[in-house]
């Protein structure tokens, strides 16, 4: 369902800023992940 999709990307996008400070290609990784859930 897209809401579930929605709380896991943000949830990756949150995993990836913590992880990786302020870097921004970890977001970039979290939204490609996004799309392909979502696809």
């Amino acid at each position: 369902m897209p809401v579930v999709v929605l709380l896991v990307g943000l949830a990756v996008m949150a995993v990836a800023l913590v992880k990786g400070g302020s870097k921004q290609p970890l977001p970039l990784a979290s939204i490609t992940t996004f799309h392909s859930l979502g696809n």
